[in-house]
């Protein structure tokens, strides 16, 4: 049995002109990815059924995990 726990972390959509929408993720959960801000990532709308009702939510997958994935379901 694992002794992973599950961590939420909760941000805020922002938007700027040059950048279009984007979100700051939090210092922890960079470093407990072993991401930096070069890492490149994409993003998707969920929605997150929670003990506080329903909500959206994202799914942040870094853009080498997407691409091996990619490459060994076919």
């Amino acid at each position: 049995m694992s002794n992973e726990t599950n961590k939420t972390w909760t941000t805020i959509v922002k938007e700027s002109p040059e950048l279009g929408a984007y979100i700051e993720l939090p210092a922890e959960l960079i470093e407990e990815l072993g991401w930096d801000e070069n890492t490149e990532v994409q993003w998707s709308e969920t929605e997150v059924c929670a003990e506080t009702g329903e909500h959206k939510g994202i799914v942040l997958e870094r853009m080498s995990d997407v691409e091996k994935h990619s490459r060994d379901s076919k």
